[in-house]
């Protein structure tokens, strides 16, 4: 079984007056093992790569030991993109259609059309606190970047501007993938919207810079322009499942009394694969049968 053992960089940024906070994630090397390990096709890699990408970024501005969760819930040929993201960088996702057809509009992959619309939920999960703190919206694009743009503006009726690249070459590596997150704080004047709304019309494609190895500094400069910034944090990015076998146990608890009697009957060893590592959790007859009657489905004769 392969394993993700690349990791990725955030750098966190803070204009001189405080009315710019920025993130710049590069996480190539670590997109590239998400996409052996899975065994996904170059446009749900890109899939994956956004969804993660974007929501690292979102991550990075929440406070200690906070966490969230992002899926989008699509209406067409792909059906679930998933990702989960820590303050501290450890991270997870996965693709339902992990070899969903290519989708290109304009030389770049295109989701929209395979996402079809839908619903992107976000679930913020702080410690101590038992129930999270859920979001839903409509899918505005499909794109995923314009999706969490959109969530953004809603739930923090702040300004911002966020760019997701994932870039395929051959054989469908992974030759980029990263992205950038600028928000507005109060107390932020117009004429800094202005300029960076001017900087946006001659911005270079992310992808391409990322791939040529540019600098964060470079990368948010390419985004905002001469602003002066300082750079006040840098995180490693990590991958992290959380899966047990005691979860993939619960998970064939879950199939209900009938499919597990059938387990038993055939006296056969199960198998459960782990959605986001791979990993696989093998099962013995006796053990299904004791996770049988601890189901409560067990019949009394």
């Amino acid at each position: 079984m392969s394993s993700v053992t690349n990791t990725g960089t955030l750098k966190k940024y803070l204009s001189k007056d405080k009315t710019l906070r920025a993130s710049v994630l590069k996480m190539t090397e670590l997109l590239e093992d998400v996409r052996i390990m899975q065994g996904t096709s170059p446009t749900s890699t890109v899939a994956v790569g956004r969804l993660l990408a974007g929501a690292l970024l979102l991550a990075s501005q929440l406070k200690d030991e906070q966490a969230m969760t992002v899926q989008v819930s699509g209406r067409g040929d792909i059906k679930k993109i998933f990702a989960h993201a820590q303050y501290d960088g450890l991270c997870r996702a996965y693709i339902s259609e992990r070899l969903a057809p290519m989708s290109v509009k304009n030389n770049q992959f295109s989701l929209a059309p395979l996402v079809g619309g839908g619903v992107l939920s976000v679930s913020l999960l702080v410690p101590g606190v038992k129930v999270p703190r859920q979001s839903q919206l409509e899918i505005v694009s499909g794109e995923i970047g314009e999706d969490l743009a959109h969530y953004l503006s809603q739930s923090s009726q702040i300004p911002c501007l966020l760019s997701l690249a994932v870039k395929i070459g051959h054989e469908g590596m992974v030759t980029a993938a990263g992205g950038v997150l600028v928000e507005l704080m109060p107390g932020h004047t117009e004429e800094l919207v202005a300029s960076i709304e001017r900087k946006q019309k001659t911005a270079l494609p992310l992808s391409d810079l990322i791939e040529e190895k540019y600098d964060f500094a470079k990368l948010l400069e390419n985004s905002i322009g001469p602003i002066e910034v300082k750079e006040i944090e840098e995180r490693q990015v990590q991958w992290h499942c959380s899966c047990t076998k005691e979860k993939a146990g619960v998970s064939i608890q879950m199939l209900g009394g009938e499919d597990m009697r059938d387990m038993i009957q055939k006296n056969e060893w199960v198998n459960v694969d782990c959605e986001m590592c791979g990993r696989v959790y093998s099962f013995s007859p006796n053990e299904i049968t004791i996770l049988y009657k601890d189901s409560g489905s067990a019949q009394i004769h």
